[in-house]
């Protein structure tokens, strides 16, 4: 993460323009529809995920370097949700659901004026990851990584209230670039059906051994890409909302005005 800060800056120094520097921070809210996006939950059919929605909130600080560029960052508490309506052979219907409470450190420039484009990085860490299956709770934290990158780009707006107050509101999507890991909708660890996976690949006979049993319909399903076995258990978690808030201008030339 240091590595990361460092190079934001190097980039910025041919930018920045000593005489316009400008920091402005304070209290936001984000509303986001968020996915946890795996292989074997979206082909499987009876892995049925639904629109997940949930709010975040923090505080963010934009540090503008020229007239055109800012840096952006901040810490924020939210959640990547995700519900699922579940089928057995039976038919029979059960509803499940993901909740990982994250904290998100932005590190984002900003590209423009009043108006811009951000382009950057989000480091997301997991306080907690849960699977619920029919109302009944599970901590499965150890199943999730601890901590993730995530890439983030959008675009927003910044909108004067006062000399130094203004009201940014924008868009932003953010995509998991690792492996968040974890455990599908029935609660089954992907690792597992890594391991499976990858024995039947091998020419193994998967049905001598123990626990194998609840894996045979997914690999006769996933034959086309039994050679590359372990994009079953690779899962990614993507957000993409609106976000909201005021900022106070902390730092700059009294004479600047609000944009």
């Amino acid at each position: 993460m240091k590595r990361l800060v460092l190079m934001v800056a190097l980039l910025s120094l041919p930018f920045i323009s000593f005489s316009q520097i400008e920091l402005i921070a304070g209290p936001g809210v984000s509303y986001n529809s968020t996915w946890i996006l795996n292989p074997n939950m979206l082909i499987e059919g009876d892995q049925n995920p639904d629109p997940t929605f949930t709010w975040g909130t923090g505080i963010d600080a934009d540090l503008r370097l020229t007239k055109w560029l800012s840096f952006h960052t901040g810490y924020n508490s939210g959640e990547i949700r995700q519900n699922f309506e579940l089928q057995d052979e039976n038919e029979n219907t059960f509803n499940a659901h993901h909740s990982l409470k994250t904290s998100n450190i932005p590190l984002v420039l900003r590209w423009g004026g009043a108006f811009y484009c951000e382009t950057g990085f989000q480091h997301t860490g997991i306080k907690n990851a849960n699977w619920s299956f029919n109302s009944i709770d599970t901590d499965v934290s150890d199943r999730f990584v601890q901590s993730s990158w995530m890439a983030v780009g959008g675009f927003g707006g910044n909108i004067g209230l006062a000399p130094k107050v203004k009201l940014n509101i924008g868009f932003r999507t953010a995509y998991g670039m690792s492996d968040f890991k974890g455990v599908d909708a029935w609660g089954r660890d992907y690792e597992e059906i890594t391991y499976f996976s990858e024995l039947a690949s091998q020419g193994v006979d998967i049905t001598e051994i123990p626990g194998s049993e609840e894996y045979l319909d997914e690999f006769e399903q996933y034959t086309s890409l039994v050679e590359e076995f372990d994009k079953l258990a690779k899962t990614y978690a993507l957000s993409v909302g609106v976000y909201m808030g005021v900022k106070i201008k902390l730092i700059g030339a009294e004479k600047a005005k609000a944009e």
